[in-house]
């Protein structure tokens, strides 16, 4: 993990518990649904798009989560769990955005996802924002 979004990674991270997820990497997804369950963050590394400051201390990240919960059987459940997962994107963005490291947060798009991602099956909802944030970078003499 780079020092360039750790403010950003570790405050989606404990966002997302706090909204009742269990946040993961890409990469661990199959193994966080099989030992935690439903719901799940999956948040992917935060992608820096730039750097400003004399010590490059302001960043902007760009940054995506998918808010998954378990199958739901009807159209009707189905549309209702996809609301609840977007308003819980949009209530996860307000949060992050009160961070006392991070200025801003600027939803790109929060949208249903298509494609099934486990064996599962799920519901899912996918968050793209960009945030910006404090990172200094300590120089070490």
């Amino acid at each position: 993990m780079t020092a360039n979004y750790q403010t950003v990674w570790e405050a989606a991270k404990s966002l997302a518990v706090e909204l009742g997820y269990h946040p993961t990497l890409p990469e661990n997804l199959h193994r966080t649904l099989r030992h935690e369950g439903f719901p799940i963050a999956v948040i992917d590394h935060p992608k820096v798009l730039s750097v400003e400051g004399e010590r490059e201390c302001k960043r902007v990240c760009r940054l995506s989560v998918k808010f998954m919960n378990k199958n739901a059987l009807s159209d009707e459940v189905r549309a209702a769990s996809i609301a609840t997962l977007a308003a819980d994107a949009e209530r996860f963005c307000a949060r992050l955005s009160e961070h006392p490291h991070i200025f801003s947060v600027t939803i790109g798009e929060i949208a249903p996802v298509g494609e099934v991602l486990t064996l599962a099956g799920e519901v899912a909802v996918a968050l793209s924002a960009d945030v910006e944030s404090f990172e200094c970078q300590t120089q070490v003499k």
